[in-house]
C-alpha cells in the first residue's frame, strides 16, 4: 500500500498566515471504489491550535455534481472534527464560525501579476481539492480570528441630519499581488443597521487596511481611510460629514413634458470625467447634487421612454459650471 503526501496552502490577505492548510493522505483502498472518497478533517484556531466546535463546514463542487455525490453541510464536534462521505470530483471547502474569518476567503484570491495563473494556482487559491474513489483525505483547517468594525456615520445637510449607506473596501495590495473577483475590491456592504446610522462589519480579516465609503444620494461620497481590523476586537468609528455647502446643481428631468420616474443623474468633474455625485430619478423626476467643489462638470442623464413599448434608453450629457455657494437650476426635457 502506498501513501502520497501533499500540502495545499490557500493564500489570504494575511501575507504571513494561511486560513486553510490542507494535508492530504491518499490511501488506495479498493473497498471505497463504489462509494467515493471520504474526507476527514479538523478545524483549529490558527494561533492557539485549539479545536473549534460548531464550525459549519460545507462543500461546493467545481463543475457538475457527480452522481451519488454527498456532502451536505455539517458541523464540527467538540474536538473540531468533521467528516464527509461519498465525495467525488473537485470540491471547495468553506468554514463559517462567528468570530472567525470565513475560510477560504471569498474576496481575496491572490494570483501572480506577471503571467496568467495556471489551473493548479487557481485551484489552490480557491481552496479546491480533488476527491477520487478509493481515497481518504485528511484535512487540517486553520481559522483566523476576525476583527469587527462598528460605529456611526452621519451627513449634515441643508435639510438636516441624514444617514448614508456604507461600503467597506479593502485597500489595494502591493504590486506583486492581484485581487480577482468583485472588481471594486469590495469586502462588505451595509445599509445603516439602526435608525441612528450605526453600522457593524463583523469577522473581517485582521492586519488589513480598509477604507470606509459613505454614500448618500444627491451628495458626493465621503471616504475614510487608515482603518484596520484587530483580531478578536471591535474597532469603533464615528464620523460627521458636513454637506451643508449649497454649491451644486438641481432640477427636473422630463420626457416630452412628463417627469421621468426612473433613471440616474451623474455629475462628473471635467476634464477627467470623474464621478463626483450620483442621484436617482424617482416619481417626480427631481434630482440634486450639492456639496461639490466649484468648477466645470458634465451632467450625465440616463433614463428610458416611460411610454414607449420598446423601453428605449435615452442619455444626454450637459456641461455645467458651478459657482461657490450657488445651486444652479437645470431642467431638462428629453425628446
Amino acid at each position: 500500500m502506498r501513501f502520497r503526501w501533499g500540502l495545499i496552502t490557500v493564500p489570504t490577505p494575511l501575507r504571513s498566515r494561511s486560513l486553510l492548510v490542507v494535508s492530504l493522505i491518499l490511501t488506495a483502498t479498493c473497498g471505497f471504489a463504489e462509494r467515493g472518497a471520504r474526507i476527514e478533517g479538523r478545524v483549529l484556531d490558527s494561533v492557539t491550535r485549539a479545536p473549534i466546535e460548531d464550525v459549519e463546514v460545507s462543500l461546493a463542487w467545481v463543475g457538475p455534481l457527480p452522481r451519488g455525490g454527498g456532502g451536505r453541510p455539517t458541523k464540527t464536534d467538540d474536538r473540531g472534527r468533521f467528516t464527509f462521505e461519498k465525495i467525488q470530483g473537485k470540491v471547495s471547502l468553506t468554514c463559517r464560525k462567528n468570530g472567525y474569518v470565513t475560510s477560504p476567503p471569498t474576496y481575496y484570491w491572490q494570483l501572480p501579476l506577471d503571467r496568467a495563473p495556471s489551473r493548479a494556482e487557481m485551484e489552490r487559491a480557491l481552496g479546491i481539492v480533488t476527491a477520487s474513489a478509493g481515497q481518504v483525505l485528511r484535512l487540517e483547517i486553520l481559522l483566523v480570528r476576525g476583527g469587527r468594525l462598528a460605529g456611526r456615520v452621519v451627513f449634515r445637510t441643508p435639510e438636516g441630519i441624514a444617514f448614508p449607506s456604507l461600503l467597506l473596501d479593502k485597500d489595494p495590495e502591493p504590486s506583486d499581488v492581484r485581487l480577482v473577483g468583485h472588481g471594486s475590491f469590495s469586502v462588505a456592504s451595509s445599509a445603516p443597521s439602526a435608525p441612528d446610522g450605526s453600522f457593524n462589519f463583523p469577522d473581517l480579516p485582521p492586519s488589513t487596511a480598509y477604507h470606509l465609503i459613505a454614500l448618500l444620494d444627491g451628495y458626493p461620497k465621503a471616504v475614510f481611510g487608515g482603518i484596520t481590523a484587530t483580531a478578536g476586537r471591535t474597532s469603533h468609528i464615528g464620523r460627521v460629514v458636513d454637506r451643508t455647502d449649497p454649491t451644486g446643481v438641481a432640477g427636473v428631468i422630463r420626457f416630452r413634458g412628463v417627469p421621468v420616474r426612473g433613471g440616474t443623474v451623474v455629475l462628473r468633474s471635467l476634464p477627467a470625467r470623474t464621478p463626483e455625485c450620483f442621484d436617482k430619478l424617482v416619481r417626480t423626476g427631481d434630482f440634486s447634487c450639492r456639496g461639490v467643489k466649484p468648477g466645470s462638470y458634465e451632467l450625465y442623464i440616463s433614463t428610458w421612454n416611460p411610454k414607449g413599448p420598446d423601453a428605449k434608453v435615452y442619455a444626454r450629457s450637459l456641461t455645467v459650471v458651478l459657482k461657490p455657494g450657488v445651486t444652479i437650476r437645470k431642467d431638462v426635457d428629453l425628446p
